[in-house]
């Protein structure tokens, strides 16, 4: 499942509890109406029609949603933040760079365990150099291309 689509998933949390209260004549839990209220009449009607886009997906879809809002409820406050940040910068990734980075992931999914254990550590490593550090090994990777 991609980040938009959890993100959908949990506007479509509180449209779903709406919906299903409306539909079975109860009235909402305070809590959720107390949210729903506070939200604008534009804010409803776009959630309604994340609902509606929602309701016409085929099952596997939306159970495997429902998987990632569940997990989502599950994160600390902190972990939400970061998923959340990650949905932000994936929003703001142009179609094309999307596409290149699902096309890398799918590949990343294809390697070996061990081969994928070892670009791990790579990351790792590379993540716990410093800024000049990373400035020094790409002017050194840029002179072993150049040669």
């Amino acid at each position: 499942m991609n980040r938009r689509e959890l993100l959908v998933t949990l506007l479509l949390s509180a449209v779903a509890m709406k919906v299903k209260a409306q539909d079975e004549g109860k009235e909402l839990p305070s809590a959720a109406r107390e949210k729903w209220n506070t939200l604008s009449e534009s804010e409803k009607n776009a959630l309604r029609e994340k609902y509606k886009a929602f309701q016409s997906l085929p099952p596997e879809k939306k159970e495997k949603l429902r998987t990632a809002l569940n997990k989502f409820k599950k994160l600390s406050p902190e972990d939400r933040v970061k998923v959340k940040g990650n949905l932000a910068k994936w929003k703001s990734l142009s179609p094309e760079k999307r596409s290149e980075l699902k096309e890398k992931f799918n590949k990343f999914r294809k390697l070996d365990p061990e081969k994928k254990k070892h670009l791990r550590e790579r990351l790792n490593k590379w993540n716990k150099m410093s800024p000049e550090q990373k400035d020094k090994f790409r002017q050194k990777a840029k002179r072993r291309r150049r040669s």
